[in-house]
């Protein structure tokens, strides 16, 4: 569980996995927290037990969002430390007018994401992404015991006087985003640094001119006195990392490549984000042999499985196909544990590869796997229905 915007999450919700979402079925439950709908009320309860308040920021669609909820939340335990340390709320970031400043205003567009405020209000900081019961309570320990920063350039969230433009992107629960032009205009009248060139910076990264960008640069330092350092990092790694996602679909493989040691230089310990950029733009240009090459190169079964399920969905060179098959059989063959997400792959792969008894194998080996964690297994047995009409059509044409 990171506080930033990490390379896991960047993955897999600002770019894309391209593996199947392995997120288990979860039935209705009682949520763990109350809905919030009013600010006030959330701040006075806050004040008055003088504690800060916790905010569960989720969508509908978010299926980890469902699963912290029930698995990590729910748990007499952790329900009992976070509402003896805050004041919790879960927020609808979508369907919810109380949501609509705080998701602008701190630029929240990855789910699940808590965020922490003081009880006048005030940011506190932002944990980010799924994890299970033991490694969030060691996060938030270790969160709730840290000094935070303060972030004079933040005003309080109620109300805010947003640009009409920005309002009904707002207004429209997010869903229609304003025009780039306007949003341009916008920004260049605001002054670098500022609440609201921070807030479009933020939630509008692909406006910023390539002085801005500088601008982001060389002011991280003062950016990060005003809204905090976490806050200035995560701001310029989302807009290097849209600039990596154009790049992907236009540049060549050496302006690529030249990009991507800028963004190393910048931040040094994120090499997976800079791995999964190279590997949009491989998969973007068909440059299989190397996708794959970076494929051999992984040991966490997460990148194995996704980068597994990039070949199977997009390449058809049988060499290719053929490397990343035994790749991800080999690494199964070594893990006891290997789930039911990479197992699924597999077998895509082998039926692929019209390794047809072994894909069958594989795909009941995986419906099993997913039965007993209460994962769905719907496109593995749509799998095992596919490998039989095909075995047949071969059988068949022989």
């Amino acid at each position: 569980m990171k506080r930033l915007l990490t390379a896991a999450l960047a993955l897999s919700t600002f770019l894309g996995l391209y593996a199947q979402e392995a997120v288990p079925a979860q039935p209705s439950h009682e949520p763990a927290f109350p809905e919030l709908t009013d600010w006030s009320t959330a701040m006075q309860e806050a004040q008055t037990a003088g504690k800060p308040i916790f905010v569960d920021a989720y969508t509908d669609w978010c299926g980890w969002c469902k699963v912290m909820d029930k698995k990590t939340f729910s748990l007499p335990a952790v329900k009992s430390y976070m509402t003896d340390n805050m004041v919790c709320y879960r927020l609808d970031m979508e369907h919810n007018k109380a949501s609509h400043n705080l998701r602008l205003a701190y630029g929240i567009n990855a789910f699940p994401t808590f965020v922490i405020l003081s009880p006048n209000g005030e940011l506190m900081g932002k944990l980010v992404g799924y994890s299970d019961s033991a490694e969030w309570m060691n996060s938030l320990t270790e969160f709730l015991a840290a000094d935070h920063p303060d972030r004079p350039g933040f005003p309080k969230l109620a109300p805010i006087s947003w640009p009409a433009d920005i309002q009904a992107y707002a207004d429209s629960d997010f869903e229609t985003r304003p025009d780039a032009e306007k949003m341009a205009s916008i920004l260049a009248k605001a002054e670098q640094g500022s609440f609201l060139w921070m807030v479009i910076a933020q939630n509008f990264p692909t406006v910023l001119t390539p002085n801005d960008h500088s601008y982001l640069i060389d002011e991280q330092a003062w950016l990060g006195t005003q809204y905090g350092s976490d806050i200035a990092e995560d701001v310029l790694k989302n807009v290097m990392m849209r600039r990596l996602y154009a790049m992907s679909k236009t540049a060549s493989e050496a302006e690529f490549e030249e990009a991507i040691q800028d963004y190393l230089v910048t931040f040094p310990d994120d090499s997976m984000t800079a791995t999964s950029m190279k590997v949009r733009f491989y998969k973007e240009k068909g440059l299989w042999s190397k996708l794959v090459d970076v494929l051999a190169e992984q040991t966490d079964a997460n990148m194995i499985n996704s980068l597994s399920w990039a070949v199977y969905q997009s390449c058809d060179d049988s060499k290719q196909l053929q490397r990343a098959t035994d790749i991800c059989g080999s690494y199964i063959a070594a893990q006891v544990d290997a789930g039911y997400a990479i197992r699924d792959t597999y077998a895509h792969l082998l039926m692929k590869t019209e390794q047809w008894e072994e894909a069958e194998h594989q795909g009941r080996k995986a419906i099993e796997l997913a039965e007993a964690s209460g994962e769905d297994p719907k496109e593995t047995r749509e799998l095992l229905q596919e490998i039989k009409v095909k075995r047949e059509a071969v059988q068949r044409a022989d």
